[in-house]
């Protein structure tokens, strides 16, 4: 009977755990896109001065970026869509963004920093993001 209360207990609060999983997510919008990405090797120097300071360049060291400090990311939203399924109320725009790979000295920790976006959309601009032409 104990093992029997302890599995019962062990159902109910997965199934509690599972419930609240669900409500907590939010079906925001569906988006088609496509990206294409670009990798260079830039003077260090050069991609240094986008970084915060106590962070270094960190080139990447395998695959096929092995060497290359900065990318260029083209990133094209085709479509997006609402919860219902109909255009959202910016259904398209397109963004690039440059990013560097980088190292802190103190504590190891690597990241990889957008440091530049350009973008076609004028919503955006709230956050700090250099807005272009779409035409472009």
């Amino acid at each position: 009977m104990k093992r029997f209360s302890i599995s019962l207990l062990v159902i109910v609060f997965g199934l509690l755990v599972s419930i609240s999983i669900v409500i907590a997510e939010t079906f925001i919008d569906t988006t088609h896109d496509s990206r294409v990405i670009v990798a260079f090797k830039v003077a260090e120097k050069s991609a240094q001065e986008w970084l915060p300071d106590g962070w270094s360049v960190a080139p990447f060291g395998k695959g096929p970026l092995a060497g290359s400090n900065l990318l260029v990311v083209f990133h094209d939203r085709h479509l997006i869509l609402d919860p219902d399924g109909k255009p959202s109320a910016v259904p398209h725009y397109r963004d690039v963004a440059l990013a560097t790979l980088s190292s802190q000295a103190t504590s190891g920790e690597t990241r990889l920093y957008a440091t530049r976006v350009y973008i076609t959309d004028s919503s955006f601009a709230i956050f700090n993001l250099v807005v272009i032409s779409m035409y472009l």
